[in-house]
């Protein structure tokens, strides 16, 4: 039966307009519950006010996977997300390839020795949708989920969707982990197409900034901490942050919008703003956007 379960969503996720059933799922739920991460299930959100997931997935301790069942974290090394996108082919991995454009369905390029050569090409209007094989009639096998990083099969080193002199390791197919971030020397930037960086190449988001939410402006006059952290004493803000660990980090010790990105130890946090009049919850133990009503929310 649980067997049955997985093979049903994971069908669900590949059809045309169901990408929702890849986004966690609180209905039903109740405050402060834990619901799967469909794409990663080492992950799991928290459920809360509204039915509402949390803004971000949180990680099982090490050694342990999320039980969908049980809806909690238990002891496991393997397991397989509930969700996986369809593949998105844009690195040349094979002597004699063709790689999808990722921002038009219906256009392709091709590799000669892991190379892009000649123009693009493009499907016919009967046949209009490029799967990262030929031209087809699904719409489904599109490249989507473009702004979660994501290992696809044969590729080494994959792209960071939001900066384009950053790039993951592949250890293995899937969402790969922030252990394995790295940055381009400073006069390079990544080229998707070639799977590495190079001098020469153009900066090509997957994902554009704006989908994270607008920067905020700083909240008060700030003054500079001796460990190298810019803070804002009045109010507890920082207006900018060093960062000590890979996740999500609130602005400010009071419920305000802005919060830090952060991709890995000893790089500056990119600051974001939560959408739709939301805060960020200032308990560290439950990095994401809530309502102001609801923060300080403590899981």
């Amino acid at each position: 039966m649980y067997k049955f379960f997985l093979t049903m969503v994971f069908m669900e996720c590949l059809l045309p307009g169901v990408f929702a059933i890849c986004e966690p799922n609180c209905k039903g739920k109740a405050p402060g519950d834990q619901v799967a991460d469909p794409k990663n299930c080492t992950k799991y959100y928290i459920c809360m006010v509204g039915e509402i997931p949390s803004h971000t997935s949180l990680p099982c301790q090490p050694g342990n996977i999320f039980d969908p069942i049980q809806e909690e974290c238990s002891p496991g090394n393997t397991c397989t997300a509930l969700c996986v996108p369809p593949d998105c082919h844009l690195t040349c991995t094979e002597e004699v390839d063709l790689i999808s454009d990722p921002s038009d369905c219906g256009t392709y390029r091709m590799c000669l020795a892991g190379v892009v050569v000649g123009e693009p090409q493009h499907c016919h209007s009967d046949t209009p949708y490029f799967n990262g094989k030929f031209c087809g009639t699904d719409a489904s096998q599109c490249c989507s989920e473009l702004c979660t990083p994501y290992c696809y099969k044969n590729v080494i080193q994959a792209p960071d969707p939001q900066d384009c002199k950053a790039f993951y390791i592949c250890l293995e197919e899937g969402e790969p982990s922030q252990d394995n971030h790295f940055y381009c020397p400073n006069d390079e930037i990544f080229d998707i197409s070639l799977g590495r960086c190079t001098p020469d190449a153009q900066c090509r988001l997957l994902c554009d900034d704006s989908t994270s939410g607008p920067t905020v402006t700083p909240y008060t006059t700030s003054s500079t901490a001796p460990d190298g952290i810019i803070t804002s004493t009045p109010g507890g803000c920082k207006d900018s942050l060093t960062c000590i660990d890979a996740g999500f980090f609130a602005q400010c010790t009071t419920c305000q919008p802005g919060y830090f990105q952060c991709k890995g130890v000893g790089q500056q946090g990119i600051l974001h703003s939560c959408p739709d009049g939301k805060v960020f919850n200032t308990n560290d133990n439950a990095p994401f956007c809530i309502s102001p009503e609801n923060c300080p929310f403590f899981p």
